[in-house]
């Protein structure tokens, strides 16, 4: 792992000193780790006097004092300090300092070759640990088993690196997205006639199939549901697939093409949070279509917009005509819009059901 170089140190200016002692120890250990929430990529710096965790742009340092504990939560190291600190202020007279006490709870995700891999989270705590009492050696139990546990997970992705898993995770991807991009926009479309009221017409823009955001939808969801499928199937192997091929570990005779393939299947494994993010996104990307619906009933016509309790309600006696041109039907209000089925779709009946239905609402609010 290498070292990181020039960096802005923030807090009190006895921060910088205890930065610079702990990066520049002849003995520091250099971690790379995404930190905090979201997730930044880091790298972690540990010696007796501290750690320093080093960003792209900044780095802060704490004093293994100024550790009030370390545990662990769902692979991620939890480091609980308490440091004191200075800040400047601006006040009506100029500018101060004033001293603070910083309380902070860092997760952190330790990284091999840029990939966050969980199951070394108890082994680099126990370093924690003994970097903070001030008992670690290199030759000491922690730090050996915490490279010995690096060292398994080559080990553990050898025992399921084979063709057939990225074959396998790709179709299943393949075969459920084109699936789901048929699936999505039907489910959309019935969820949106539902909100119809009886004798009700409905104009509308459904939702197709290579609509690029059904294409989006239907693909994101396919790889949570691949991902959840070879975790269900493969257990906790599929995951230790899955981040080794991210790593570049795949088979040596891979070609560099076949090497890349398998990278994104990798991710595709492990990507369950944005797939779900990216699902979520899509389905919000459908609502113009879902707003735009004009319901025309006995009242008026209603165009809802942007959201449910926003609407444009035209009644029947803001109408000024309806035309009809072949298989459209036109609805023209006093001040200059219209509802129409061309280009539209209409739900509710047929065409000569809609154009004699409205003459008749609109007579009768006459």
């Amino acid at each position: 792992m290498t070292a990181v170089g020039t960096a802005v140190f923030e807090g009190a200016g006895s921060s910088d000193e205890l930065a610079r002692s702990i990066t520049d120890h002849a003995a520091a250990i250099r971690v790379d780790a995404s930190v905090g929430v979201p997730a930044k990529s880091a790298q972690l710096v540990l010696a007796p006097a501290g750690l320093v965790i080093q960003r792209s742009k900044s780095s802060t340092a704490y004093r293994w004092g100024e550790v009030r504990s370390i545990g662990v939560t769902r692979g991620a190291v939890i480091v609980k300090v308490e440091a004191p600190r200075e800040r400047t202020v601006t006040t009506k007279e100029g500018t101060e300092v004033q001293r603070y006490t910083e309380k902070r709870r860092i997760g952190m995700r330790i990284q091999v070759d840029r990939v966050d891999e969980p199951s070394l989270a108890p082994a680099f705590s126990h370093v924690l640990e003994d970097m903070r009492a001030s008992t670690f050696s290199f030759k000491g139990t922690p730090w050996i088993e915490y490279r010995n546990e690096i060292d398994r997970l080559h080990g553990a992705f050898d025992q399921q690196d084979d063709s057939v898993l990225p074959l396998a995770a790709a179709g299943l991807w393949v075969a459920l997205g084109l699936m789901l991009m048929f699936l999505v926009p039907i489910g959309v479309n019935a969820a949106t006639v539902r909100t119809v009221p009886a004798g009700a017409f409905a104009i509308s823009d459904p939702l197709g199939a290579f609509d690029p955001r059904s294409i989006i939808a239907g693909f994101a969801l396919a790889a949570m549901a691949s991902a959840l499928v070879l975790r269900f199937a493969l257990g906790r192997a599929s995951t230790i697939w899955a981040r080794g091929a991210v790593r570049g570990w795949a088979q040596p005779h891979s070609g560099q093409l076949a090497r890349f393939v398998i990278r994104q299947v990798g991710q595709l494994v492990l990507a369950v949070p944005s797939a779900a993010v990216i699902v979520l996104i899509s389905l919000l990307a459908f609502w113009p279509n879902i707003a735009a619906m004009v319901i025309v009933d006995p009242v008026g016509a209603h165009n809802e917009v942007l959201l449910p309790f926003m609407s444009l309600d035209e009644p029947w006696r803001n109408v000024t005509s309806i035309t009809r041109d072949g298989t459209a039907v036109t609805i023209h209000f006093a001040d200059g819009r219209v509802a129409t089925t061309a280009g539209h779709e209409l739900g509710g009946g047929n065409i000569n059901q809609f154009f004699e239905r409205i003459n008749t609402w609109r007579a009768a609010a006459k």
